[in-house]
């Protein structure tokens, strides 16, 4: 069954993530297929910001190698609109990406196929219980995480773009195949690279199907979720050539999202466009039902370079490219967005290219 989830312990009043008189709830859960490859008890949080409004935004935080779900996964965001934050414990350690179903058994990795345990189990978990304990709007449901966190929010928010509103990915991997320090770990999860295992029901690689960069070019007209991510250029743990190439993708597919990378190495820090310097307020409100657009080639966007090298060591791209969310006009005959920059902006205008994305009505 979906599992029974039990209340382990509730702290109120308490500083958390920098919010002062939050409410933690930490709940069990026994986890089993197809949630898990078998049953094993997981430990959830629920945290509550003092600001309670009628209809509960989340944000779903996916923690770091050696972290766990009260910490290393950045910020709990959206706490002055009201926002829950959900966390959780990982096991393994396999980057939210899913792991091999005879993972922990004397099964051998030669037969059988990775499968999608992670996202099944946040989403078992939120859709079974958070959402039917709280009145949650399911319009702005939020993916972020760092490194290993950061990794597994490329994968599942961009695949899973009819579920999560935006996503938010510090320093992670994009095509565990090409990371030069990391694909051992991935190997100990999915198997050897040579094996070929197979993703799920899909006849495709498991690595293949992990690679973000082929993803985004193999189904051009799946939506994704507005994405803001950031990488170090000189972060050799995680990779640069793999992270640049992502980027590439994202603007030739025309996905909608903001960059920005720089000498910080693994220390890199995701800014919200609209958002200023401060990371930990999203200066816009984004929704799952509701077109955006996915700005290129604007003239306020750094150099990202014809090689990865060649890229300059700080910059950003579609970070200043602002639009109105509340006074989107989008039927069926007619599609309107008011876009701006913010006062710090570097020029009083700009040009960029833009391709309205996740459309609701309007038909192009």
């Amino acid at each position: 069954g979906a599992g029974m989830v039990l209340l382990r312990e509730k702290k109120t009043g308490v500083m958390f993530q920098y919010i002062v008189n939050a409410t933690l709830n930490y709940y069990v859960k026994w986890e089993a297929p197809p949630s898990y490859n078998f049953p094993e008890p997981f430990d959830y949080l629920v945290a509550e910001p003092p600001v309670n409004v009628t209809k509960k935004p989340v944000d779903v935080a996916l923690h770091c190698w050696g972290g766990w779900l009260n910490q290393c996964y950045g910020w709990w965001y959206r706490t002055q609109n009201g926002s829950l934050l959900v966390a959780t414990n990982q096991a393994p350690f396999d980057w939210w990406s899913g792991f091999h179903e005879n993972y922990g058994t004397l099964k051998p990795f030669t037969k059988g196929v990775v499968q999608d345990y992670s996202f099944r189990r946040i989403r078992g978990f939120m859709d079974n219980f958070v959402v039917k304990n709280w009145n949650i709007n399911t319009d702005e449901i939020m993916l972020h995480g760092v490194s290993m966190g950061g990794s597994g929010t490329s994968l599942l928010g961009l695949r899973n773009g009819d579920y999560f509103s935006q996503t938010n990915s510090w320093v992670g991997v994009h095509t565990p195949a090409e990371t030069p320090t990391f694909k051992g770990s991935y190997e100990g999860v999915f198997g050897k690279y040579e094996w070929g295992v197979k993703y799920e029901n899909t006849n495709m690689s498991v690595w293949d199907y992990a690679d973000s960069t082929q993803w985004l070019r193999n189904n051009l007209k799946k939506e994704t979720p507005h994405m803001s991510f950031t990488n170090g250029k000189n972060d050799g743990a995680i990779g640069w050539p793999q992270a640049w190439k992502f980027v590439k993708a994202m603007i030739e597919t025309k996905r909608p999202f903001s960059f920005n990378w720089g000498m910080g190495s693994h220390g890199q820090r995701a800014l919200f466009p609209g958002g200023g310097e401060n990371t930990l307020y999203p200066g816009m409100v984004l929704r799952l039902h509701q077109s955006v657009p996915a700005f290129a080639n604007g003239s306020l966007d750094d150099n990202l370079g014809e090689t990865p090298e060649a890229a300059v060591d700080t910059g950003k791209i579609n970070y200043w490219y602002l639009w109105d969310t509340e006074t989107i006009v989008d039927n069926t005959s007619q599609w309107e967005m008011t876009f701006f920059l913010p006062p710090k902006a570097p020029q009083d205008s700009a040009t960029a290219d833009m391709t309205p994305r996740r459309l609701q009505s309007f038909s192009l």
